[in-house]
């Protein structure tokens, strides 16, 4: 029985897998702040809607939070 020799480990690849799975962690904790904070927002408009019992307030409310996602996501 002969033993067959194991190929080397290749370490660079090990650190590649770790960086990315860092990378992959801040991105998750990105976008969940970043839809928490949008919640919140949505939320603070209805709250303010709810408060002043008008409709108005809560559409210009979400019209502004749209205007601003969209000018933070719109491709350059």
């Amino acid at each position: 029985m002969t033993h067959e020799p194991k190929p080397p480990v290749n370490y660079s690849s090990l650190i590649n897998l770790k960086n990315l799975r860092e990378n992959a962690d801040r991105v998750i904790i990105g976008s969940g702040l970043i839809v928490f904070a949008i919640g919140l927002l949505v939320f603070a408009c209805c709250y303010r809607a709810f408060l002043k019992q008008t409709v108005t307030s809560f559409n210009v409310c979400l019209h502004s939070i749209c205007l601003a996602v969209y000018r933070i996501l719109k491709p350059v």
